[in-house]
């Protein structure tokens, strides 16, 4: 990893193994113990902070303390790095030749000492190093008792120090290491500044900046079996939050720190919408999520819905981060939508292409207009598209190592199947894999053994996610219900849709291209489609693999949207993934064609004007979306009267009324298409109201009992009469109790509540039907 700090022969005198403690008075002598069996003569220096349970006063009884054993006491929890940083000044002033760190919870251990000496001292003549790591993660290494999460997170963060720093070692959060005292002296170890465990990968990344040497030599890390670990959440972010510093610090980085801006204004736009009631299918969906794996023969658990296991998936997660997990997922998945984007610009167009496709992104996820700040499918299979994108132009046109081209392959294979997993209908991202590869061996045939490999990786990726699902499915013994969600219940909604009023779609219609113009989706595609013409007849109308595959997958994406018959606004997030790319694209072109520079211009021109846009609208639409509206109204008064057990049913829609009020559905189906669909007659739901055992506690009527022409016998009329008494009205919704239950009814309350907006220019609600 570089040259020693001295090239005159290594030879050691003295070492100190510097052990910071906070409460380890149960381990301390152990490891005094174990350090002095390992190396005869080491010194030890315990750099205490002022540890409640008396570690200092332990140490000070040991009977080498005074000779090979010191105490170096401070007062309060001064932090991990800042320990080190003093015992390492310590030893400076002290003549030590080369310095050992480890923990005090008996997690490293000390027998391997002499090894990371050894390897100081050059080993069968070799030269010596000027940083040893002991590495979990080498050959010989490993660790005992970790629990999987702990290995995972350990892992994830020595992945993350190492992309984002470009470190060759193994394990970068290794806190087991060995130094020349020259080598403290070349790094500045006093300079640096992070306090918890971030300390170990900065001096480490401080060390490959200097060109000093550093080597990994194998160690067993095991688990401590006394006192508390000092990780926690806020270290954790410290840690993650320096290491993006030093990388966008660095010299010839800078374009990184427009990449992480993006990312970063994505997230906090998202996060204005933290707090805000959900939308309905955003609401819906966490409700099924809530209570997937509760029990039930539905394809969810209790409840059944039109959707792949990816989406549902994805909410299980956000549902683990807490109240407001929905939203902050979304910010998460928009903000890795802006982080793939710029790498399909970069592959493409190096860093200027990274910057303008990241901006794209960043208005393309952060727009009201579109309904962006929601987590639903589009969004979520939106992101698994761009990362598929990215991938695979890497793979084919990135020039990467065979081994990395085939493991970017799977990758984007596998993204284009997540997106087909998240919302079926999601199929560009697979297209423009399929053409991109043809294309390009059309046109390369000196690649097309090359691109035959990556076109087999590519197919292995996208089968390992829906084998995955397969053999979910297979598992609770529904594969052909699953089939059936994604694709033959979309069959024969259609028939129903068709059945009645097309006027709602249609006002739909005609509003979407009014919200691709406020949103800046409409121009940027008029601003693309024009500068690809310059570049088409500048090069005599022969376009490239890259222009072919993008064309089909807006194409596709396009097509879906215009014949899919709903119109949503959200739908539009569907073109973002082709949008981004190709805005990153043209958008960094350099061409001394003065008609070329015209269409690029124009280009920027129009990312950023929504960009703009965006920034200054967003707090207003926040500020609207968050009201509180009749759906939070009424699930607050439910929960404020329910019992814990209670279940609930909502008619016909507003499944988020369930998911807000946090009780259990007690019939399974949430949404309205799925009711005229699947229960047309109403016999389910009527067998429900009627059973003792299934009935649910609460009715809310939220539609009219006969919308869409159901029950039209009044079978619904009946069993409500028969079985439940109406306790309340809250915001217009009638709101019944099963007979013989008695609940406390508070007050109902509805006068600072807004009802939820239905036409998308409201920046307001959407209905899965």
């Amino acid at each position: 990893m570089g040259e020693n700090v001295s090239s005159a022969p290594f030879v050691l005198h003295e070492v100190l193994v510097v052990v910071p403690t906070y409460n380890e008075a149960s381990n301390i002598l152990k490891l005094i113990d174990q350090v002095a069996d390992a190396v005869v003569g080491v010194h030890l220096l315990v750099v205490d902070d002022g540890s409640p349970d008396g570690t200092a006063d332990v140490v000070r009884s040991h009977p080498s303390y005074g000779s090979e054993l010191h105490v170096l006491a401070r007062t309060g929890e001064r932090g991990l790095g800042n320990a080190y940083r003093e015992g390492f000044a310590w030893a400076a002033r002290r003549g030590y030749s080369a310095v050992v760190q480890m923990d005090a919870d008996l997690s490293h251990p000390a027998e391997r000492i002499p090894a990371l000496l050894e390897a100081l001292t050059g080993i069968d003549g070799a030269d010596g190093a000027d940083v040893v790591i002991g590495s979990r993660y080498v050959a010989g290494g490993g660790s005992v008792g970790w629990p999987w999460r702990r290995r995972m997170i350990s892992r994830c963060a020595g992945t993350y120090a190492r992309l984002m720093l470009g470190l060759h070692a193994h394990d970068p959060t290794a806190g087991f290491k060995a130094y020349r005292i020259e080598a403290l002296a070349e790094i500045d170890v006093a300079s640096t500044t992070t306090t918890g465990y971030g300390f170990q990968v900065e001096c480490l990344w401080r060390a490959v900046q200097r060109d000093l040497r550093v080597v990994e030599v194998p160690i067993t890390f095991t688990d401590r079996v006394a006192g508390s670990s000092k990780m926690s959440l806020g270290v954790a972010v410290e840690a993650a939050r320096r290491i993006l510093g030093w990388r966008l610090a660095s010299e010839g980085e800078r374009w990184l720190r427009w990449v992480a801006l993006a990312c970063l204004l994505t997230l906090g736009i998202h996060m204005l919408y933290l707090r805000g009631p959900l939308l309905a299918d955003e609401g819906g969906f966490a409700m099924v999520a809530r209570w997937w794996g509760h029990g039930g023969d539905q394809l969810y658990g209790p409840q059944w819905v039109d959707r792949p296991p990816a989406l549902i998936g994805v909410f299980w997660l956000a549902d683990l981060l807490g109240n407001a997990g929905v939203r902050l997922m979304a910010g998460i998945v928009a903000a890795a939508f802006v982080l793939a984007a710029a790498w399909a610009g970069w592959v493409v167009r190096g860093r200027r292409g990274a910057v303008w496709a990241g901006w794209t992104g960043f208005f393309l996820m952060s727009t009201p207009f579109t309904q962006a700040f929601a987590l639903n499918g589009e969004l979520i299979a939106a992101t698994w598209s761009m990362i598929a994108i990215a991938a695979g132009l890497h793979a084919v046109r990135g020039q990467p190592g065979r081994p990395a081209t085939l493991a970017l392959a799977v990758i984007a294979g596998a993204g284009a199947s997540m997106a087909m997993l998240t919302k079926q209908n999601f199929v560009e991202a697979l297209a423009f894999l399929v053409v991109l590869l043809v294309a390009q061996a059309v046109y390369a045939p000196a690649c097309r053994r090359r691109l035959l490999a990556a076109s087999a990786a590519v197919g292995i990726g996208v089968v390992i996610p829906l084998a995955t699902a397969a053999a979910w499915a297979h598992a609770h013994g529904d594969l052909g219900g699953l089939l059936y969600a994604m694709y033959g219940f979309r069959i024969d909604a259609r028939g129903v849709m068709a059945a009645w009023s097309g006027v709602a779609p249609g006002k739909r219609l005609h509003t979407l291209p009014l919200l691709a113009l406020a949103s800046g989706i409409l121009t940027l595609g008029l601003a693309l489609g024009i500068a690809v013409g310059i570049e088409g007849r500048r090069r005599l109308w022969r376009p490239s693999p890259l222009v072919i595959a993008t064309a089909v997958a807006g194409l596709i994406e396009l097509t879906g949207i215009l014949l899919g018959g709903n119109y949503w606004a959200h739908y539009l997030i569907g073109l973002a993934p082709v949008l981004a790319f190709a805005a990153g694209a043209l958008a960094s072109q350099s061409s001394p064609s003065p008609q070329s520079v015209r269409g690029t211009r124009l280009v920027r021109v129009f990312i950023v004007l929504p960009v703009l846009a965006t920034l200054a609208i967003s707090p207003a639409a926040a500020e609207r979306v968050t009201e509180l509206n009749t759906v939070e109204a009424t699930a607050g008064w439910l929960a404020g009267a329910a019992a814990e057990d209670d279940t609930l049913v909502v008619l016909y829609s507003h499944a988020n009324l369930i998911q807000a009020s946090g009780l259990r559905p007690a019939y399974p189906y949430a949404w309205s298409l799925p009711i005229r669909t699947l229960d047309p007659r109403l016999d389910l739901l009527v067998a429900t109201l009627d059973s003792p055992s299934t009935a649910p506690t609460w009715v809310v009527g939220w539609d009219g009992l006969h919308t869409w022409g159901l029950d039209p016998d009044r079978h619904i009329d009946d069993a409500l009469a028969a079985h439940y008494v109406q306790v309340a009205s809250i915001c217009g919704h009638p709101v019944w109790l099963r007979r013989g239950l008695d609940r406390p009814l508070p007050s109902p309350a509805c006068t600072h509540a807004t009802r939820p907006a239905t036409h998308p220019a409201t920046i307001g609600d959407s209905t899965h039907e």
